[in-house]
């Protein structure tokens, strides 16, 4: 009897564990599912930025007054450092600079301060917009100068791997946000920020949401919405999550959507989503052929054609195209030595023990992997504790912060004790006079009285006196 109370234990615990696991398995599969249909209803409603929509936002911003016209100045200027278009990010920070002047605005004059620090990231200088961030961030004291310099460090800080400081970044910007229709571009970015971030770490499911969050916000400060990045954002993280085919469709949509905003320079986006859909799918034929397609679009932007030169060496590393490989790193290491680039470096330190397996230097090819392993521990350890750090000190700045308004709260409870105080001895003062009127008047009536009665006896005395004088003289 025992025994079979045990099988049947058994077999409900092993149902109740594959029943979870199958319920695991469709909560995974569900922000697919998700990301799929918001990247199709973004083809059907081709949600876009055109090369029309600029020339129609700058018509809007000629038609508006005041902070309103600054808001959509500095969304445009915004939207051009985040797509890395140096040329039309001159243009438009130029016009947003001018009428931030002419207005006088202090706090849209420190948002110029906070893209023209971000200036390096267009070239891929990670380092050097961190370092001009940090400075500005610290110098200014404007909520929404701060949580649109907070969104632009984030975005740096995440291309340099620090992604516990991006995300505290980020977090920092909304904190103090305030929650309105003001800041919604704002907010906006701050998610997309975020998502970004998701993605490099693999939490996709968060970034999802981050991403759902932008276009919500977008829709409700009616601005456009660049379904281009949304989508290619989508893609990106079914292709890292082994979503092969999934991702294959989207890049479809992706390249479907990038012809139809009619900017040739999105081929070169279409050609890097492809590059990597293909490396990461193990087609690295068609990765390098997509590469090798979008390095011929013209203007495109330099920090994007990093990305692309790295997908392009590791494919050709797994076909074992030696010679092309090697020339493919010497090139990327040229360019990270004249960028002083860190992050650059650390992945041609990973994907050089590939080179050097293409090349049949199998022996030097495990000592750089060891090597590449063994930095890669130092480096991740040394990001935990910098995001420690600043996940410290944002704390210790928000209990500073609390502990003043607590000290400010007490300092005004105590004048109001005070005040509560001489209040109620002024209440007591006029209490006891009004008291003390009282006895008087109580005692001038009583002496009135008192007066009247003896005025009376006195009337009377002299009444009697008189009748007795009149009755003797009679």
């Amino acid at each position: 009897m025992r025994n079979f109370g045990l099988r049947t234990a058994i077999a409900s615990a092993c149902a109740i564990a594959a029943l979870s696991a199958q319920a695991a398995a469709q909560g995974a599969d569900d922000w697919i599912v998700q990301g799929e249909a918001l990247a199709r209803r973004i083809e059907a409603g081709n949600l876009i930025v055109t090369n029309h929509t600029r020339a129609d936002r700058q018509a809007e911003a000629a038609g508006l007054r005041g902070e309103e016209r600054l808001q959509v100045l500095f969304d445009l200027a915004a939207d051009d450092y985040i797509a890395s278009d140096a040329e039309a990010g001159a243009q438009s920070l130029a016009a947003f600079q001018r009428e931030a002047a002419a207005q006088s605005d202090p706090h849209y004059l420190a948002m110029v301060q906070m893209l023209r620090a971000y200036r390096p990231a267009l070239d891929g200088d990670y380092v050097a917009a961190r370092r001009n961030l940090t400075r500005a961030l610290a110098a200014a004291n404007d909520v929404m100068a701060r949580a649109a310099g907070s969104r632009l460090l984030a975005y740096a800080l995440t291309d340099l791997g620090l992604f516990g400081n991006s995300l505290e970044a980020a977090r920092a910007g909304l904190l103090h946000l305030p929650d309105n229709a003001a800041t919604r571009s704002l907010r906006s970015g701050l998610h997309d920020a975020m998502a970004y971030n998701a993605v490099r770490i693999g939490d996709y499911p968060t970034a999802l949401e981050h991403l759902e969050r932008t276009v919500e916000l977008d829709t409700a400060s009616h601005k456009p919405i660049d379904g281009v990045v949304i989508v290619n954002n989508i893609a990106s993280m079914f292709a890292l999550a082994g979503a092969t085919e999934n991702a294959a469709r989207l890049a479809e949509i992706h390249r479907r959507l990038s012809e139809h905003t009619g900017m040739p320079v999105m081929r070169f986006f279409s050609d890097l989503l492809c590059a990597k859909v293909s490396y990461l799918g193990q087609a690295y034929a068609a990765a390098v052929q997509c590469a090798d397609a979008g390095r011929r679009v013209a203007h495109a932007p330099p920090e994007y054609m990093t990305r692309l030169l790295v997908f392009r060496l590791r494919a050709l590393a797994r076909l074992d195209r030696a010679a092309e490989a090697r020339d493919a790193i010497t090139e990327l290491r040229t360019l990270a030595a004249s960028r002083g680039d860190p992050s650059l470096n650390e992945q041609l330190d990973v994907i050089e023990p590939e080179v050097l397996n293409a090349e049949g230097r199998y022996a030097e090819a495990f000592a750089a992997l060891r090597a590449a392993h063994e930095n890669a521990e130092r480096l991740q350890m040394t990001r935990f504790n910098d995001g420690v750090r600043d996940l410290r000190a944002t704390m210790e700045s928000e209990v500073a912060q609390a502990e003043e308004r607590a000290a400010a709260q007490s300092v005004r409870s105590e004048l109001q004790a005070r005040s509560l105080e001489r209040l109620t001895l002024a209440i007591l003062l006029a209490g006891a006079c009004a008291v003390g009127l009282l006895v008087i008047s109580i005692l001038i009536a009583r002496s009135r009285r008192s007066m009247l009665k003896a005025v009376g006896r006195a009337e009377e005395i002299l009444a009697r006196r008189g009748g007795e004088v009149a009755a003797h003289d009679a």
